[in-house]
């Protein structure tokens, strides 16, 4: 008896301290970014870069209503201060207080934006205001 009350105790204590901790609390962020084409020519990468605008981008991030689920969005890029292929997406759940990282995916879809084919990123995003640029291959 005694040595299953040995083997039954750790599982307790664990219990105790996994379930007994404080609410898993999203973190929020205000999200402004740019798109850069890039062109690759004769297999090297041409270094002239441009924004490109009317791009639907999906962003996909945490759901801050519920936090074991993702959720999709979209936006358009637009011509902003004169700078083209710019976007903003506000209230981006890039982590939690228990799942922290790259997180967040921005893309495009090639039945959504003619001539591109599919590409997906995961940008790096902390803090309460951020800005990106994500890099698309023409």
């Amino acid at each position: 008896m005694k040595k299953v009350l040995i083997l039954f105790m750790p599982l307790v204590f664990l219990a105790t301290f996994h379930c007994g901790g404080e609410a898993e609390e999203p973190f929020i962020s205000h999200v402004y970014g740019y798109t850069q084409r890039i062109r690759v020519v004769s297999d090297t990468i041409n270094d002239t870069l441009s924004g490109v605008n009317g791009m639907v981008l999906r962003i996909y991030d945490i759901d801050p209503y519920n936090l074991s689920t993702f959720r999709l969005r979209y936006d358009t890029t637009v011509n902003r201060d004169t700078i083209p292929g710019c976007f903003e997406m506000d209230s981006v759940c890039y982590g939690t207080t228990r799942n922290q990282g790259n997180i967040v995916l921005i893309g495009i879809d090639s039945t959504e934006n003619p001539g591109w084919t599919t590409q997906y990123h995961y940008p790096f995003i902390s803090g309460e205001v951020d800005t990106i640029t994500v890099y698309f291959f023409e």
